[in-house]
């Protein structure tokens, strides 16, 4: 690894000689930053991982709204799955408004553990686990390639991470653009964004959710880039600073604040770097978070450099993907309208290693239309009987819904 990053400045050297700054090779801000990116193309680092979250009990009459909210939400999953037992439909609505009244307790909670992250090109891996007292509430991961999210929950079990076992389900979304560079579409455990993959694993931060970035300030230590996120899925307004260090060409923090209320929603900070052969790594990170009245801060620590690796979604052959692909880029607001939808675009499969291109995909749902009644587990061979040669897939799950 040392030799990959020390290989980057030296082209660079190759190319404008060792004064980069002189004519035709005059380098900017934006292209020394993305320098150092692509010198941590290939890494793995494990992180240890301290969470406190807070969170206030809810005013009597906050908790009456949520209770109504939560009994019409209740009668309209009820609706959506065709209940029509009054038992059944109550059983929902309870179902509901318990889910309610627990999320509105107060809460001082401490979670610590272990988190290994890795970059291979264009793929990314977080996969964490976290302990309070002595039960683990955490055991994920969110793999990442060029245009596609998997979203591997183990549930929480186990301390050590592992693969998705073959009895398991993981979850595939698109992510346009880079994997890592957009918000992850789902509630996942590790809740892990672009702004930690910036951090954590040295990812461009000028490439987080796809803005435009400007470079407002320049210090003799310091560029400020910043940049506008009008269109927020499901919230305000955002705003973001990114201050880089001139000497490391790292970022030092990232804030977000939101545009309407001024009140910083994200600050993460850089409190300790490392050099990494020539390139400077963060080795402790601070971060404070505000999610409505959810206040968490999230202390990393960098505990080990392992050698690179080729990297591939932690799913063990047989498990199934639940594929959500041809819904287009979902929002996680999105995600929760779809996840008791009967959409037949939702696609399931087993996983036997390689990812179905968007065109298998769209011949997969061509094969559910015309064999809707069917409740079949289809295989390669039949596939191919049908006309659609999919060998890379395994058997494939026909029916709309398995949850």
């Amino acid at each position: 690894m040392q030799k990959n990053i020390q290989f980057g400045a030296l082209i660079s050297l190759m190319i404008c000689g060792f004064v980069p700054v002189v004519g035709h090779c005059a380098v900017t801000p934006e292209q020394l930053i993305e320098e150092r990116s692509r010198n941590l193309e290939h890494v793995s680092l494990d992180w240890k991982f301290e969470m406190r979250a807070i969170k206030p009990e809810e005013p009597a009459a906050w908790l009456e709204k949520d209770i109504q909210s939560a009994e019409l939400d209740g009668r309209a999953e009820a609706q959506r799955e065709g209940l029509t037992d009054p038992i059944m439909i109550q059983k929902s609505i309870d179902g509901r408004v318990a889910g309610a009244k627990e999320f509105a307790k107060g809460y001082d909670t401490r979670y610590s553990g272990t988190w290994s992250t890795a970059v291979d090109g264009s793929r990314t891996l977080v996969s964490g686990s976290a302990l309070s007292g002595r039960i683990y509430i955490s055991n994920s991961s969110v793999f990442g390639t060029a245009d596609s999210c998997f979203i591997i929950d183990n549930g929480g079990t186990d301390s050590e991470i592992k693969e998705l076992p073959p009895n398991d389900m993981a979850y595939v979304y698109a992510c346009p653009g880079e994997g890592w560079s957009n918000r992850t579409p789902t509630g996942n455990r590790i809740r892990i964004e672009p702004e930690e993959y910036s951090m954590l694993l040295g990812r461009n931060p000028l490439h987080m959710h796809g803005l435009l970035w400007k470079l407002t300030n320049t210090t003799d230590a310091m560029w400020v880039f910043e940049a506008e996120e009008i269109d927020v899925p499901g919230g305000h307004p955002l705003h973001y600073t990114v201050n880089v260090n001139r000497e490391y060409n790292a970022p030092v923090s990232i804030n977000v604040t939101d545009d309407v209320t001024h009140k910083v929603v994200k600050s993460i900070v850089a409190e300790k770097f490392e050099k990494m052969g020539s390139t400077w790594m963060p080795t402790e990170i601070h971060e404070e978070q505000q999610i409505f009245d959810l206040s968490e801060t999230r202390q990393w620590s960098l505990a080990k450099i392992n050698d690179a690796k080729a990297l591939t979604p932690p799913v063990a052959k047989g498990a199934t993907l639940k594929d959500y692909r041809l819904l287009g880029l979902l929002s996680p607001r999105d995600v929760l309208r779809v996840l008791g939808s009967k959409d037949d675009r939702i696609l399931y499969y087993t996983w036997e290693g390689t990812l179905p291109s968007i065109d298998e995909l769209q011949k997969l749902h061509e094969l559910y239309r015309k064999h809707s009644g069917d409740k079949t587990a289809y295989s390669p061979a039949v596939l191919e009987l049908l006309g659609i040669a999919l060998p890379i897939l395994g058997s494939v799950l026909l029916w709309k819904s398995k949850d």
